[in-house]
């Protein structure tokens, strides 16, 4: 029924000054009836598989808008667009005094490859809002499946929408309409999280605008149980969060957030900033470094990877990355940790600071304990010429090291026979790949007071055959110290300057050890110490003997190999088992 207006200048029944004529235009336009138009504009785009059911009443007053009634009833059982498809579509609409009231259900639909199922709202529409109620559904599939409820309202004239939404879905499910949206990077954030049992919850509320300036604020809570993150096992996540996007900003910001672990807490503040290309956080953290580190980015992961941690450590993580190397990443790290090292260089103790930029990784103020003695030092991984190859330089002083407990811990043959007190200046370079061994040079000095040297596996050979020489000598080969100053070279360690010093017999030797265990070194025994008067007269009324007292060190670590440089042949029948030694 459309109730038409009177002729012009003809009076209307009922008509007063307050109800003046309205052009038709103007109702047009009036949001009730623009949404009612755009609905049948859309209407006209799909097609169906199976005829709809529509039921229309109204009543039209074109000069009363207030008056317009209308109940619209619709049922779909199959449509489809150019961008979704959707089943089991029922709607009502009803239109009072201006208000336009609806109800919506879906049974299932699919747009941009998000399946949405048992999708049901209530909505009004006013002259000045839009508003939904209960929008409900469920979204994804299999384990990443989960619901959606959400309310909101939207002025029209003031051109601001706010809302409530709570969901309990895995992220996985809207990846792809991220992807289609050319979120590209909030994809990809979301996607290093993994919910095998149970999918997260979401709790928030947002507001923005639609038209002038159009964006998009949130802010809220979420957590979740049992997850992966970047495949880092998580107990449990609690954090609240805030977002922001628009034309010039699009930052999704999570602060404070609690990270549980079976090994530890971390607590702190991840920002992601989309727009800028960065990941920023920081963070406390009680848990396992190398998880930690992995979660944080694979810039830091790759900078801890070379260190074993076996006790509790404590770290502070600060910094920026890059989403894909658009700016530099600068990293800052400060630990302290126990049981803590490098390969079999375990620390009782061990502070240090570590900072990445986008060409450097220094690990500064390295201090401890290990082996009873202390330490201190620094490296520095740095890429020359935009490489992809890290370069190290190193350098390391330890002091007052137990070096019976040093040798167990590399798993010396009977580190019983060690004694001594062990100082070590060391400076180190080279590259860190497969071939570190041949590319490495560096130098330094070892020291080892009270170290009972000879008694080591190292010179059984040497001491076997000097007790054949001089019978007793294995009795006052004990107290002795060593110095000695090194090279690193081509993938061996060689020295010009070894000197080991007892009060009975010293030992002065030149030579190199390759890195896999091969020794090659000229050995030479002679009086006392080096440095004394005593010693040095004895050299000299000794000297047509201490030709006899020249070996030659070869074979392995594993298996030296001491042969006389000289033997004279009436000495020849001490050592028989060196025949094949005798020139």
């Amino acid at each position: 029924r459309i109730h038409l207006p009177a002729a012009p200048g003809a009076p209307r029944a009922g008509a007063t000054t307050e109800t003046p004529e309205v052009a038709p235009e103007a109702i047009a336009a009036q949001p009730p009836f623009e949404i009612i138009d755009r609905l049948f504009q859309h209407y006209q785009t799909m097609t169906f598989t199976r005829a709809p059911y529509i039921q229309t009443e109204f009543d039209l007053y074109p000069g009363r808008p207030a008056s317009n009634t209308l109940d619209f009833r619709m049922e779909v059982p199959e449509a489809r667009t150019a961008d979704y498809r959707i089943a089991g579509l029922q709607a009502r609409l009803r239109l009072r005094q201006s208000r336009l009231h609806g109800e919506l259900a879906v049974r299932e639909a699919e747009s941009m490859d998000l399946p949405v199922r048992d999708f049901s709202t209530h909505f009004a529409v006013t002259p000045d809002a839009l508003i939904v109620h209960d929008a409900r559904a469920i979204c994804g599939e299999g384990p990443q499946m989960g619901s959606i409820l959400m309310h909101a309202a939207y002025n029209f004239s003031r051109d601001t929408i706010n809302g409530e939404i709570r969901t309990d879905m895995a992220p996985a499910t809207f990846l792809p309409l991220l992807r289609n949206l050319e979120f590209n990077h909030l994809a990809a954030a979301l996607a290093d999280f993994d919910f095998p049992d149970r999918p997260p919850f979401v709790n928030g509320t947002f507001h923005g605008r639609l038209r002038n300036r159009p964006g998009l604020w949130l802010a809220g809570t979420a957590g979740a149980d049992d997850l992966l993150y970047e495949q880092v096992p998580v107990a449990a996540v609690e954090t609240a969060f805030t977002a922001g996007f628009c034309a010039t900003n699009a930052v999704l910001d999570f602060h404070p957030m609690i990270v549980t672990r079976r090994d530890g807490v971390l607590q702190g503040r991840l920002l992601l900033d989309f727009m800028r290309k960065f990941v920023g956080f920081n963070a406390l953290s009680g848990s396992d470094p190398h998880a930690v580190a992995q979660m944080i980015h694979p810039v830091v992961a790759r900078a801890v990877a070379p260190f074993t941690f076996n006790g509790p450590a404590q770290a502070r993580a600060a910094g920026v990355v890059g989403f894909s190397g658009q700016i530099g990443d600068a990293v800052e790290l400060s630990m302290e940790c126990r049981q803590a090292g490098w390969h079999f260089l375990i620390a009782d103790f061990c502070r240090m600071n570590l900072q990445v930029t986008d060409e450097n990784i220094e690990l500064t103020d390295i201090t401890g304990d290990i082996f009873g003695g202390h330490f201190n030092g620094e490296v520095i991984l740095h890429r020359q010429d935009s490489s992809p190859e890290y370069f190290y330089e190193a350098q390391a002083q330890f002091a007052e090291v137990d070096f019976q407990e040093l040798m167990r811990a590399c798993d010396a043959r009977r580190p019983e026979t060690y004694r001594g007190r062990m100082r070590l200046q060391m400076q180190l370079a080279g590259p860190v790949d497969q071939q570190a061994d041949l590319g490495t040079i560096g130098r330094g000095r070892i020291t080892i007071s009270d170290g009972r040297i000879f008694q080591i596996p190292l010179f059984g050979g040497l001491s076997d055959m000097l007790a054949r020489l001089l019978p007793g000598m294995g009795l006052i080969m004990r107290q002795t110290d060593l110095q000695a100053d090194f090279t690193v070279k081509d993938g061996r360690i060689s020295s010009d300057a070894i000197r080991i010093e007892g009060d009975v017999l010293s030992l002065r030797a030149s030579g190199h050890c390759l890195m896999d265990g091969r020794l090659d070194f000229r050995v030479q025994i002679t009086m006392l110490r080096q440095h004394t008067l005593a010693a040095t007269i004895m050299r000299l009324a000794t000297f047509p003997v201490s030709k006899i007292l020249e070996f030659h060190l070869t074979g392995t670590l594993e298996n030296p190999q001491w042969k006389m440089t000289y033997l004279p042949r009436d000495l020849f029948t001490l050592f028989s088992t060196q025949e094949d030694d005798h020139p």
